[in-house]
């Protein structure tokens, strides 16, 4: 018997990826009704940021793996990531196909993880890409944070839904809450937020926030 839609609609996210001049991360939100969300922004220190938008539905294949069939693809760009998008080109992906398989977590400092990997990857090699997901984190969604100086800002699905005010939590990398954080402002696909503690904030750091 395959794993049920509850096990898999969930919260997914890479981490930070650094490439020659920019770097990117990866979102991924699977419905129960069998609708997926895939988002990956690209963040260039010389020019406009990108965020790819794949939507589409996903089936299981067996009890550790399933597939996604994206049928809308866009992407957006803009100048900062607290201006509205701009869609810069949309184009046919029906003939794209991704495999999602749960992989063995490789420490036990990750206990609080699950390990998932994304095949292929985003230049359409036969390698795939790490996602993780926090154990137990039903009823609730994500934001990365992606700028960890004076302007704190987070990135991730859905967020259009939140309001100034709302309070999520930053997670440490094994999902032990650290502090929590309120929402300022919100742009689409990101949010500026304001932490209750001095501690320091890093790019990279996950908030985990009541699902919308």
């Amino acid at each position: 018997m395959h794993q049920s839609n509850q096990f898999w609609a969930n919260d997914y996210f890479t981490e930070i990826i650094t490439l020659v001049n920019s770097s990117y991360t990866q979102h991924l939100r699977l419905h129960k009704n069998g609708k997926f969300q895939l988002y990956r922004i690209l963040l260039h220190s010389k020019r406009n940021w990108e965020e790819s938008r794949y939507e589409g539905k996903w089936k299981q294949l067996s009890d550790d793996k399933i597939i996604l069939r994206p049928n809308s693809c866009r992407v957006y760009t803009s100048r900062t990531l607290v201006d509205r998008r701009a869609l810069t080109r949309a184009y046919d992906c029906d003939h794209i196909e991704m495999i999602f398989a749960k992989q063995i977590n490789p420490t036990k400092t990750q206990a609080q993880l699950e390990r998932f990997e994304l095949r292929p990857d985003q230049y359409g090699s036969g390698h795939g890409e790490f996602m993780n997901r926090f154990k137990n984190a039903n009823n609730t969604q994500i934001a990365v944070v992606l700028s960890s100086n004076n302007d704190l800002i987070a990135w991730g699905i859905g967020l259009s839904f939140y309001k100034p005010g709302q309070r999520g939590r930053i997670l440490s990398d094994v999902g032990i809450p650290l502090q929590e954080i309120t929402i300022k402002e919100v742009i689409e696909t990101s949010f500026r937020f304001t932490p209750s503690k001095s501690n320091s904030i890093k790019i990279g750091d996950i908030i985990q926030l009541p699902k919308r």
